[in-house]
């Protein structure tokens, strides 16, 4: 921890907190106090004076300033020290539990989990009119099983509907896809399935229940259920 300068830590924390890296544990290798930074401070001013060089060894970091470099981003769940060392048992912000401001977002109906489908925003409409239990019907998503890639490194779907595709419509979805990559789509399932976790969460928080009621779906956030009789 001592040959990063602040500018690259903050740097390392931001970035495992865009790729939402849940837990960290964080071992400086050296916990600097306040009687040594005066104390190394003093030495370089007495070193200066007689004309000598420093030759640098690394940075020396107090705990205020590492706090500073995850500022925002992540909470320390657990400090546990032995002897000089210290563990930092870090948290994401926003993963233990849901975020007021969120909440009130959501409630007030400006804003959504990311809508990549017309499910999404549906829920999110039901649980605001006030309804306690919802049910879900035909949500499959299993478009993994619909995948597949040709020899020309196209990627091709086939998504069966309850009506039979016409020749237009195969010459449709060849074109939409045309341009598309097989981790663009996957990227776009990961949204969708995310957005269910976190309707779920809201949802409970709301007094909420969302019953998957829909056999052999791929939505794995919501608790499974038959429609009531």
């Amino acid at each position: 921890s001592t040959e990063l300068d602040p500018s690259q830590w903050r740097t390392v924390f931001q970035n495992l907190y865009q790729k939402q890296i849940k837990n960290i544990i964080f071992v400086p290798t050296e916990l600097a106090g306040t009687g040594e930074m005066i104390k190394e401070t003093m030495i370089h001013v007495l070193r200066r004076i007689k004309g000598r060089r420093d030759t640098f060894c690394g940075w020396l970091y107090t705990e205020n300033e590492y706090f500073r470099f995850w500022k925002g981003r992540y909470r320390v769940k657990q400090r546990i020290r032995h002897g000089k060392m210290v563990v930092y048992v870090l948290q994401l912000k926003g993963a233990g539990g849901f975020g007021a401001l969120t909440r009130r977002l959501y409630r007030s109906g400006r804003a959504m989990p990311r809508p990549r489908n017309v499910l999404i925003p549906s829920i999110m409409i039901g649980i605001r009119l006030g309804y306690k239990e919802i049910y879900l019907t035909g949500a499959d998503h299993s478009w993994t099983r619909t995948l597949d890639v040709d020899e020309q490194n196209r990627v091709v779907t086939v998504q069966p509907h309850f009506y039979k595709d016409d020749e237009a419509e195969s010459r449709r979805v060849a074109s939409v896809y045309r341009d598309i990559h097989m981790h663009d789509i996957l990227l776009s399932f990961h949204i969708a399935f995310k957005s269910y976790f976190d309707i779920e969460r809201f949802a409970r928080g709301e007094g909420v229940r969302v019953i998957n009621s829909t056999p052999g779906s791929f939505i794995d956030a919501f608790e499974r259920g038959g429609l009531p009789s």
